[in-house]
């Protein structure tokens, strides 16, 4: 499938704009210093060290959607809170949807269905009628190095040959056809979608330790913290 880049699209306060869904939510746990951050540390299980943890601030938990922007087509992606957690479960690949932004200081971007469902979404390109995966615009977006060496290790890149095979792979991992692990940011949607997953051995404690890792952090559960937001993730092992 080709790649797209879903640059962020930010929304200026008192406007809004029209876009049509490009495929699921993706919530993490992440630190706003100035820009939108993830935890590392939670993504990584602490292989990462995080360099927002420790500040003032605190962690949240934030979902960004990918879009294709009605104007243009452009792929565009937005963060957006809890508020609005519940309306973005209901919607569905292609949905045309209403992003604004109130004029008060602090208000959150929003997002709604539009009030009609027409223009309908259309295309002549193959893999916009599948849902996109923002794993790789995320990673550019990010812009941390560590990160990007971490899962390049773990997981490889776009059709490059797997740097790891079923075998090695974690016990409740999706995988696609060809054996590689789905983007740990798109598990749960794979599963949701039927993937293959690799079997699970209940008698090994460490694949339970992993299994239980990967439902918190798909679950966006919130570490515990100590102090100004360092966190205290479950003990490896």
């Amino acid at each position: 499938m080709r790649g797209e880049h879903f640059a962020y699209a930010p929304t200026t306060k008192g406007t809004n704009w029209h876009a049509y869904l490009a495929g699921n939510a993706m919530w993490f746990m992440v630190h706003q210093p100035k820009k939108t951050k993830p935890c590392l540390a939670v993504m990584t299980n602490r292989e990462v060290e995080c360099p927002w943890c420790g500040t003032d601030k605190e962690v949240v938990r934030r979902a960004y959607v990918p879009l294709y922007r009605q104007v243009d087509g452009a792929p565009r992606c937005i963060i957006v809170n809890e508020l609005y957690e519940d309306a973005l479960s209901k919607f569905r690949l292609h949905d045309r949807l209403l992003i604004g932004k109130e004029e008060e200081k602090g208000d959150p971007v929003w997002i709604m269905a539009a009030l009609t469902h027409t223009p309908k979404f259309q295309t002549t390109l193959h893999h916009r009628t599948q849902p996109a995966d923002l794993t790789e615009s995320l990673l550019k977006m990010w812009g941390s190095a560590e990160l990007v060496k971490w899962y390049r290790a773990k997981f490889g890149k776009p059709g490059a040959p797997p740097s790891v095979n079923a075998v090695s792979l974690p016990a409740g991992t999706a995988v696609g056809a060809d054996g590689r692990a789905v983007s740990p940011m798109m598990q749960a949607a794979a599963k949701r979608q039927g993937f293959d997953v690799i079997p699970t051995d209940d008698t090994d404690p460490q694949t339970e330790h992993d299994r239980e890792l990967l439902r918190a952090v798909q679950r966006g559960d919130k570490p515990s913290t100590n102090g100004k937001g360092k966190h205290k993730l479950p003990p490896k092992g």
